[in-house]
């Protein structure tokens, strides 16, 4: 147990105690830093594994969360996984379908992962309000990812096992695995080393 963890992680129970109210399917070993914003649709699914780390508290990571952990499984049948082993600092995961995410992946500060465009590209449905024509694809990411801080992963994204994202990237496109990719428009940098 390392001075951060005795220092601010006495509270981490609340947090665990919150996730479970709101219905998260909650693994052994959660730490909570800070506690976490949960938004849940009565019919979603929020599936955290075993030993997650969900860091909200700018004092345990010293590289400028500027916000809570958000987990938003927001309509009916929406799902978000997190698998084991994994860390988020300060990042927001919406999802309107699914946002899946594997075992021991990094997510760095501030980053957030949609998985919709919110709106219709469409004027004319932006201004009917017409949400059926929202665009809306499931974001993959798989095990041993990185992704720097203040990424932005954007609908319909598969990022490949072992890859790596550059901190202030945008990513529109898959990533394959055990590559390292950056900018805005993330673009590919390099293969595994």
């Amino acid at each position: 147990m390392n001075m951060h963890t005795l220092k601010y992680g006495c509270k981490w129970m609340w947090g665990q105690l919150y996730c479970l109210l709101q219905g998260v399917k909650v693994g052994e070993g959660l730490r909570t830093y800070g506690c976490p914003i949960i938004v849940r649709h009565r019919s979603a699914r929020i599936t955290l594994g075993r030993h997650v780390i969900l860091n909200s508290d700018p004092r345990v990571n010293l590289a400028g969360i500027l916000r809570k952990v958000t987990l938003a499984a927001v309509y009916p049948g929406s799902e978000i996984t997190i698998g084991d082993h994994t860390g988020l600092s300060g990042a927001v995961i919406y999802a309107a379908k699914s946002v899946s995410i594997g075992n021991h992946v990094r997510i760095g500060i501030n980053t957030v992962i949609y998985d919709t465009d919110f709106h219709p590209l469409d004027w004319q449905a932006r201004r009917d309000d017409n949400a059926p024509k929202v665009a809306v694809a499931p974001v993959v990411i798989e095990d041993d990812v990185w992704i720097g801080g203040n990424c932005i992963i954007l609908k319909g994204v598969h990022i490949g096992r072992a890859a790596v994202i550059g901190a202030g990237s945008v990513v529109t496109c898959n990533v394959p695995q055990g590559t390292v990719w950056a900018g805005n428009p993330a673009r590919f940098i390099k293969g595994a080393a």
